[in-house]
């Protein structure tokens, strides 16, 4: 029994040290949330680019009850060089272990209030977002 315990002790403290999350990583989480942001915000397509991951998806629920989905180009297609938006994003929480983390952000666009949940991971060039779902409501 003892050997059983200090092996769970062993495993969970190896595991801790692989997890280890610094104030760098929210730093860059928000960093990249603000670049998705910006980019959106003001017709700043090459900083969505570099905010998402290529295979980036965003799904939603459409009007009838259906799931809608829209790739990272599809999506980032929409915004034009220099073209601004009237819509300000910010982040309501986030929560980072190791090398993935959660943002939920809100974006008030005229009368409707966005609610996206980001889904971000950190590889070797370091955090994107590699998902994200939506949804909203009137304001």
């Amino acid at each position: 029994m003892k050997r059983l315990i200090k092996a769970m002790a062993i495993s969970v403290m190896m595991a801790s040290m692989t997890q280890v999350v610094t104030a760098d990583d929210f730093d860059d989480v928000r960093e990249v949330v603000g670049k998705y942001f910006v980019g959106t915000e003001e017709g700043r397509p090459d900083l969505l680019e570099e905010a998402f991951l290529p295979s980036l998806e965003i799904q939603y629920v459409m009007s009838d009850g259906s799931l809608g989905r829209i790739t990272a180009a599809d999506y980032i297609s929409r915004f034009r060089p220099g073209v601004k938006a009237n819509r300000k994003g910010r982040v309501v929480n986030m929560d980072v272990v190791g090398n993935a983390a959660t943002v939920k952000a809100e974006i008030i666009m005229g009368e409707r209030l966005y609610t996206d949940y980001l889904l971000l991971l950190k590889l070797s060039d370091g955090w994107r977002v590699s998902n994200k779902i939506a949804t909203y409501r009137q304001r």
